[in-house]
């Protein structure tokens, strides 16, 4: 008799490779199914939600959505006074929090089933990160570098698709990790390696960021070490001055701006001057103007503390959620209208979760993250320090950067990586993969 997680599985398989290539076939191929886009990302979040209460029995996971539930509900209905049907449909912007960890903790509970899990998984990771090549040099061809250079995802997905590639290609690479040389590890995985190629022709500047993590992050942290990352600066600088070449051919820029900290930091991160700032302010009374300009990610933060003066409640409740999930099937909050040029455009999570849910939620989400992290989720299970520590990393960068967090089919990949870093122990009698059944 096939068991229910044998089924919990292949629809969580199927589910995922819908979601991973819906934009990109129906932008460039089936292009007649475009409009059914929002419906298919409802319903991958319906099965979540399904699968997650078909599992969700352990304590941590019970704890964790309970105490999501009572902060929520009490900013959204009880503080902000917001509809209960608004409420729901924000709540999809939350699932990483109630239902993805308990879905894997379930295969993760038992050996076999684990085995398993992790293998399909492997095998989808690897197919995943192979056709992200063609699909973003073609979107590259096609419109440049930019927004459109999601992969398989499509149009206004560069951020998370690069952030998915380095983590991707580096949990599939540290396996090996401490089995082989440093030469032999890039060797015999280069074709992981020359998968984080495409990053650089989506406009991704952070990820000059990961590919310094990974570089890094690839030498074993033992006595060691040391030697190696001597013997590793070489292909340190050709790596990064083949990915700087890339990105200034795919953008038009030049290598002096890609070495320059202003170049990050003005105009990115932060509006260039004073001037900008005014013409930030000009979208209050200028609905028509909204979205002329992505206004800066930390400039984003910077405002959180002007908004305060209107919204006090934010800091210490937050404005409720839902705010983020309005305008196409759930009308757009007031809240939202009030403020569209500033919360529209690239969004670091940190700034997504004050607005919504103050600075109790932001605490609440960051103890919930790296918890998953830190804390051992089986007797007897080992640290993989490598692979922890370049996932403490992301996490700490996607904060600030964008606001992958709030999509379960990337928490999913990001936490299944975060369940592999930790080495469960084995027994030497056992089969360590067995079939479903």
């Amino acid at each position: 008799m096939t068991s229910k997680s044998y089924y919990i599985q292949q629809i969580l398989f199927a589910a995922l490779w819908v979601r991973f290539t819906w934009g990109f076939v129906t932008e460039e191929i089936l292009t007649f199914l475009l409009p059914l886009s929002s419906l298919i990302g409802l319903l991958f979040d319906a099965v979540i939600v399904v699968l997650g209460l078909l599992v969700l029995r352990d304590k941590r996971d019970l704890v964790a959505a309970a105490i999501f539930l009572v902060v929520s509900i009490f900013s959204t209905l009880v503080v902000n006074k917001l509809g209960l049907f608004f409420y729901a449909n924000g709540m999809r912007d939350f699932l990483s929090f109630v239902f993805v960890v308990p879905i894997l903790r379930h295969f993760y509970r038992d050996e076999k089933r684990w085995a398993n899990f992790s293998l399909q998984m492997d095998r989808f990771l690897f197919t995943f990160l192979i056709i992200q090549i063609p699909c973003l040099v073609w979107q590259f061809i096609k419109y440049g570098a930019g927004d459109h250079g999601g992969g398989s995802m499509g149009n206004g997905y560069s951020g998370i698709i690069s952030t998915l590639i380095y983590l991707i290609s580096y949990y599939l690479i540290q396996k090996n990790l401490l089995t082989t040389s440093f030469s032999q590890l890039i060797k015999k995985n280069y074709i992981l390696i020359f998968a984080l190629v495409p990053t650089y022709l989506n406009e991704t500047k952070i990820s000059f960021i990961f590919l310094a993590i990974y570089i890094m992050l690839l030498i074993p942290l033992n006595r060691k070490m040391f030697m190696r990352f001597v013997l590793a600066i070489p292909l340190v600088m050709v790596l990064m001055w083949a990915s700087s070449t890339a990105y200034v051919v795919a953008t038009g820029g030049s290598m002096g701006d890609v070495f320059s900290i202003d170049y990050y930091v003005e105009g990115y991160l932060l509006a260039d001057d004073d001037e900008d700032y005014a013409r930030y302010a000009e979208f209050l009374i200028n609905e028509d103007r909204v979205g002329d300009v992505d206004v800066p990610r930390f400039t984003k933060l910077l405002y959180l503390t002007d908004m305060r003066d209107d919204y006090p409640q934010m800091f210490t409740y937050g404005n409720g959620i839902g705010h983020f999930k309005g305008g196409t099937m759930v009308p757009e909050s007031e809240f939202f209208t009030e403020n569209k040029w500033i919360l529209i455009g690239s969004l670091p999570y940190v700034f997504e979760i004050i607005i919504q849910l103050g600075l109790p939620g932001l605490i609440l989400s960051i103890i919930y993250i790296f918890s998953i992290v830190i804390l051992q989720p089986s007797p007897g299970a080992t640290r993989r320090l490598n692979l922890q520590l370049f996932l403490i990393l992301l996490f700490v960068l996607t904060f600030f950067y964008n606001d992958s967090f709030r999509n379960a089919f990337f928490t999913i990949i990001l936490f299944f990586c975060t369940f592999r870093s930790w080495e469960r122990p084995r027994p030497d009698n056992e089969s360590h993969v067995a079939p479903l059944s």
